[in-house]
């Protein structure tokens, strides 16, 4: 299966490397984005959210992957819990979503649900516990947030990239 994914880091590269990644796993780079927004295209994929950053102005490609990398968690969220509204989710602080999941959950019937898409839910909210901006710290590419950091820098750091790109698990 084919999915975006964006990493927070210093060196991207060297960051989703890090993630020994099995012999069928392989990622496909599209584009970093600095701070000051320089972007440097390293693909030919295309997806809209990429095409969302590439066409956007330099001075708010930044803030605009940013955006991004919320709206995956957000909407990967709202895959496994089609009953929880994604527009609402958006205007949560990242921090206060595990605890609004966790109230809505209560009052529905958790086998409509189903075990699969609530572990993956599950995994992650569990996930937010540790977040650097809209980035989690745990990446698992089997499972969980698609958004994530290797914690060498912070979403408001200098030396910060971000590198948008397609991963195959």
């Amino acid at each position: 299966m084919h999915n975006l994914y964006i990493v927070l880091s210093s060196c991207p590269t060297e960051a989703i490397e890090y993630q020994n990644l099995t012999e069928d796993n392989w990622y496909n780079p599209i584009c970093t984005i600095d701070r000051d927004g320089n972007l440097e295209r390293l693909g030919d994929d295309e997806y809209d959210w990429a095409d969302e950053v590439m066409s956007t102005p330099k001075e708010k490609r930044w803030e605009t992957a940013l955006r991004i990398a919320r709206r995956m968690i957000v909407s990967d969220l709202c895959w496994e819990l089609n009953f929880v509204d994604e527009s609402k989710l958006m205007e949560i602080p990242i921090l206060e979503i595990a605890p609004y999941i966790l109230k809505e959950l209560n009052s529905c019937d958790l086998l409509e649900i189903g075990t699969y898409k609530l572990s993956r839910a599950m995994s992650i909210l569990d996930q937010l516990d540790d977040v650097h901006g809209p980035f989690v710290s745990e990446f698992d590419p089997y499972r969980g947030a698609r958004a994530f950091t290797d914690g060498t820098v912070e979403p408001d750091d200098d030396e910060a990239f971000i590198m948008l790109f397609d991963m195959h698990t």
